[in-house]
């Protein structure tokens, strides 16, 4: 029989760690983080087009 490699595209990364609550808390907080770069690279290369300033006054919470 002639068996096809597997397709590099079709294989999913995949880890493991047995951690229970504590582990799935950290994946959520890693995957969070990973979210805000790439949010945040994005709005910055574009950031002419969004209007994008990164002051410290921008961070500036209204009292009220």
């Amino acid at each position: 029989m002639d068996q096809q490699q597997p397709n590099l595209q079709q294989i999913q990364p995949c880890v493991v760690i047995p951690m229970e609550a504590a582990g799935t808390a950290i994946a959520t907080a890693a995957s969070q983080l990973a979210s805000f770069a790439a949010a945040f690279a994005f709005m910055y290369k574009y950031r002419e087009t969004f209007d994008f300033q990164l002051k410290l006054s921008c961070f500036k919470i209204d009292k009220l």
